[in-house]
C-alpha cells in the first residue's frame, strides 16, 4: 500500500434516522481510511444497511452529516472531469471542463474564477462549491441524489444480485461504466467521440490495451474483459447474466463496481448464498482491490470465517448504535454482552 492508506475516505458525524416512532439510527459515527478494508457485524435490525442507504443517498437523513473525501480537488485545481452541463454561479466553465481548462489553479476556457476558488453549489451535475472543495476535496454527500454520490465514487452492491439478466456478462460491465456524454440520445448526438475517447485513454492508465481502441465501444470492452478476468469471469463474458450461479453473479456485481471507477466500494453480504469457494476468492479479490491504496471496502456481513480470512477491523451495530469503533474481529467476540446478544453464547 501506498502512504495513501492513512488519508480518509469517508467520514460519518451523528447520522441519526427514524422511521416513524422507531429511531434506527442514533448518533452514528466512524471514518473509514484510504486503502483499508471494513466490516460492520451486529444483528438483523441493528441498522446496518439503513447506515449504507443513508451514506448512498437511497433515503434522507434526519440528522448528521456524511463527508467524502474527493480527489476532484489538487492545489486548488481540478484533477479531471467536472461532470455535467456548467459551473454555476459567480463564473464557471459552460458546456463542461477537463483538466486541460486548469491553468495555475484558474479556471479558463469560457469565463472562470480566479485563484481556482470555486462558488456556489457542487461539483456534482453543473453544481460547484466552495464549502464542498475544501481540505483536499472533501465533499459533505448529505442531500446528494444516488446518481451523484455514484458519479463521485462511492458505489454499492445490495443483498440481492441486480444484474441485468437478458444482458450478456460482459454488456453487464460495460454498462457500468460512468460517462456522462453518453448517457442519453442528446448527449451521444453532442458529444464528440474522438476527443472523449482520447481524454478517456489519457486518463486510464490501468488497462494498456485501452490505448489501442480505435473507438469508444472498444475502449469500454477492453476495460470491460479487464475486470471480468480481475474476478475471475472472463470466460463467461459471452453468457447472459441469468445463466450465471448465483456466486458468480456476486462476482459480476462486483466486477460492475470496479467498471464504474468506484474508490469507496459497499458490499453488502457479499457471501451471503454462496458456497465456501467463492467466499474465499471474494475475499482474494477484496484484497486485491485495496493493495495499492487507492480504494476502501466496506461491507455488512454474518459470515465470521470471512472477516477472520480477511482480518478487518470490525464495527459492530446494534439497535441503530455503535457503541464501539472499529476493533478486531477477535477482540470484539470478547465482548461478553456481543456473545450473548449476537452470537447466542
Amino acid at each position: 500500500m501506498t502512504d495513501r492508506n492513512h488519508e480518509n475516505i469517508l467520514t460519518v458525524k451523528n447520522l441519526s434516522k427514524r422511521f416513524g416512532h422507531v429511531e434506527v439510527l442514533k448518533n452514528v459515527k466512524l471514518s473509514l481510511g484510504l486503502g483499508e478494508i471494513y466490516a460492520i457485524i451486529g444483528p438483523n435490525g441493528a441498522g446496518k444497511t439503513t447506515l449504507f442507504n443513508l451514506i448512498t443517498g437511497i433515503i434522507e437523513k434526519d440528522a448528521g452529516d456524511v463527508l467524502y473525501y474527493n480527489n476532484l480537488v489538487i492545489g486548488g485545481g481540478v484533477s479531471g472531469r467536472v461532470v455535467k452541463e456548467n459551473l454555476v454561479s459567480g463564473g464557471g466553465v459552460s458546456g463542461g471542463m477537463v483538466k486541460e481548462d486548469l491553468v495555475s489553479g484558474d479556471l479558463v476556457s469560457g469565463g472562470g474564477v480566479s485563484g481556482g476558488s470555486l462558488v456556489t453549489g457542487r461539483v456534482v451535475s453543473g453544481r460547484v462549491g466552495k464549502e464542498d472543495v475544501v481540505n483536499g476535496g472533501k465533499i459533505d454527500i448529505t442531500g446528494y441524489k444516488p446518481y451523484e454520490i455514484a458519479r463521485i465514487g462511492i458505489g454499492r452492491t445490495f443483498q440481492g444480485n441486480r444484474v441485468f439478466g437478458n444482458m450478456t456478462v460482459l454488456e453487464n460491465v460495460m454498462f457500468a461504466k460512468q460517462l456522462i456524454e453518453i448517457e442519453n440520445p442528446i448527449a451521444l448526438i453532442k458529444t464528440n467521440h474522438k476527443k472523449l475517447l482520447k481524454e478517456l485513454k489519457d486518463k486510464n492508465n490501468l488497462v494498456s490495451q485501452e490505448k489501442e481502441a480505435t473507438n469508444l465501444e472498444d475502449f469500454l470492452r477492453i476495460e470491460a474483459e479487464y475486470w471480468l478476468d480481475f474476478v475471475g469471469l472472463k470466460e463467461k463474458a459471452g453468457n447472459k447474466a441469468e445463466e450465471l450461479s448465483y456466486g458468480q453473479q456476486k462476482l459480476l456485481s462486483i466486477a460492475r463496481l470496479l467498471m464504474a471507477d468506484s474508490r469507496l466500494l459497499l458490499f453488502d453480504e457479499p457471501t451471503a448464498g454462496v458456497n465456501p469457494k467463492y467466499s474465499v476468492r471474494i475475499a482474494e479479490i477484496f484484497r486485491k482491490i485495496v493493495e495499492k491504496g487507492e480504494k476502501t471496502i466496506l461491507f455488512i456481513e454474518h459470515d465470521m470465517k470471512f472477516i477472520q480470512e480477511l482480518g478487518c477491523k470490525c464495527l459492530y451495530m446494534e439497535e441503530g448504535k455503535c457503541p464501539w469503533p472499529f476493533f478486531e474481529l477477535e477482540v470484539i467476540m470478547k465482548n461478553p454482552d456481543i456473545r450473548r446478544k449476537f452470537m447466542g453464547m
